[in-house]
């Protein structure tokens, strides 16, 4: 796990207030559908309800935001399937 995939881990517990395991973080997050997944599944689960459109803008800015992002998002367009690593140069 690189640094990058620390970052967005650090700011998704902060921005959200979730906690997110070892685990959950090497197993889950490989893709910004998995993120959304996790973070939805997390929230529905302390009882709090997000609008899944607020969502899905708030991980992917969030996305672009974090590290070595290519191109600083500029020309990337994230979707369910793009993978953190391979797609945006994680490391």
């Amino acid at each position: 796990m690189g640094i990058e995939h620390l970052e967005f881990m650090f700011n998704l517990e902060k921005t959200f207030s979730i906690t997110v395991s070892d685990d959950e973080r090497v197993l889950h997050l490989v893709t910004a559908g998995d993120a959304f997944d996790l973070v939805s599944k997390k929230l529905q689960m302390a009882g709090r309800e997000i609008d899944p459109d607020t969502l899905w803008s708030q991980l992917t800015a969030m996305i672009l935001a974090t590290g070595n992002c290519l191109d600083n998002g500029k020309h990337i367009v994230v979707k369910r399937e793009t993978k953190l690593i391979d797609d945006l140069g994680w490391g």
